[in-house]
C-alpha cells in the first residue's frame, strides 16, 4: 500500500526568490513596531517568530500578499455590468 503524503507548497526557485525579498521588505517595515510591541508588551521577537511552538523563519510565519493588477470601477461602470 503507498503511503500517504502530506500535502506542502513547493515554491520555484524564481517565485521563491520573489517571495523571500517582499517577506524581508515587510519584516524590515514592521520590525520596529514589532520591537515595540515587544518591549511594550513583553513579547519577545523570538515568540512571534514561533508556531505551535516550533522556531519558524519570518517567511514561513508571515504572507506577502500582493493583490493582482486590475482597475477599480466607477460606480456607473459597475452599476452597467451588472444590469
Amino acid at each position: 500500500m503507498a503511503k500517504l503524503q502530506r500535502p506542502q507548497v513547493i515554491f520555484q526557485p524564481t517565485a521563491y526568490s520573489h517571495i523571500q525579498r517582499g517577506v524581508n521588505q515587510l519584516l524590515n517595515a514592521i520590525r520596529p513596531t514589532l520591537e515595540a510591541n515587544a518591549r511594550l508588551f513583553h513579547i519577545p521577537m523570538e515568540r512571534l517568530l514561533q508556531s505551535q511552538g516550533r522556531s519558524l523563519l519570518p517567511e514561513q510565519v508571515y504572507r506577502v500578499v500582493v493583490p493582482a493588477g486590475h482597475q477599480a470601477l466607477q460606480p456607473e461602470q459597475a452599476w452597467v455590468a451588472h444590469r
